[in-house]
């Protein structure tokens, strides 16, 4: 029998996207967590010792674009690594067996690669490690959790942050995790962090102000829900012009949740349980259509679904 290998007094354990994450440096928006049996190990490294553990790719990079104003790249390697590169800002190396991420900032000090690690990185790790992540932003309720399904700029965390000042407790900003299992559909939480845009007031009410970067701020929310929740609605936000201000309760199907499912073309082997899994979705958990001019305010769209989040009779009114 192995022996246990002693636990060193700067690891820190998390659990993020449905992870469990054993750190060698602490991480913001991410409650200490019990240490759990093969977590994703996350420590810095070198980038002289990445290349040296690098197994090199023949093919194409599975994911090429471009984030916060950055070139970015994930390679897959020859022994089944992955190397992501954010612009010259940092590396990251996922090993074979995508136990162990490897962090290579070129500025340890600085917010950006954190936050790209705990964003990016973290939830391709995990989506890697088999979890489905569908792109929405989400809140808690008595009941359980709203999420809010919508493409980049559609308004998902400004209707999620409304709700919170209303009494909902934040669950996600842009990605929320399911693992498969054949028991309950649970939904996990993402990282209680946030991107907020500049122009809006009021962070203080949200959250701690951790970084800014141009145009917006990075802010950890306190009081964010830890645990793995129930999943009571699902609304897709729709922003059409001419579109009247509604909600409306839907008979979904499949095709209707997964163009907000998140997957890597060269995954094929994981289409089934991706469609099995949003098929679920769509059965179990009650669907509905939140549309609305894009002018509308969040204020408005958050007055129709707060009746889902916090319950019909609950009238507290941030002031």
């Amino acid at each position: 029998m192995t022996p246990k290998r002693p636990e060193s007094p700067s690891e820190f354990h998390y659990r993020a996207f449905a992870l469990p994450l054993r750190s060698s440096f602490p991480l913001p928006g991410l409650a200490p967590a019990a240490a759990e049996p093969e977590p994703l190990s996350v420590q810095l490294a070198a980038d002289s010792h990445i290349e040296r553990l690098w197994s090199g790719a023949d093919d194409e990079p599975v994911w090429v674009t471009a984030i916060d104003g950055r070139p970015y790249t994930m390679a897959l390697g020859r022994e089944g690594d992955y190397l992501m590169t954010y612009g010259r800002d940092a590396r990251f190396l996922l090993s074979p067996d995508l136990r162990e991420l490897r962090c290579s900032p070129a500025r340890p000090t600085e917010a950006g690669w954190r936050r790209f690690l705990l964003d990016t990185v973290l939830w391709s790790a995990s989506l890697l490690n088999g979890v489905e992540l569908m792109h929405a932003s989400a809140v808690r309720g008595e009941a359980g959790v709203t999420a809010f399904a919508a493409f980049s700029g559609g308004g998902k965390t400004s209707l999620a942050r409304k709700l919170m000042r209303r009494g909902a407790c934040f669950f996600a900003d842009d990605i929320v995790a399911f693992p498969p299992s054949s028991d309950e559909l649970r939904a996990h939480p993402a990282p209680a962090l946030m991107n907020l845009p500049r122009h809006n007031a009021g962070h203080d009410r949200v959250g701690d102000m951790l970084a800014r970067f141009p145009g917006e701020d990075w802010v950890a929310v306190p009081g964010a829900a830890r645990e793995p929740d129930r999943l009571t609605a699902v609304c897709l936000l729709r922003r059409l012009p001419g579109a009247g201000l509604a909600l409306r309760r839907l008979r979904p199907t499949v095709l209707d949740l997964l163009p907000f499912a998140l997957g890597f073309p060269h995954l094929r082997a994981r289409l089934h349980q991706r469609f099995v899994l949003f098929a679920q979705l769509a059965e179990e958990v009650p669907v509905y259509e939140l549309s609305a001019p894009p002018d509308a305010s969040p204020g408005s769209l958050a007055d129709l679904v707060e009746p889902l989040v916090l319950g019909p009779d609950r009238r507290e009114r941030a002031a």
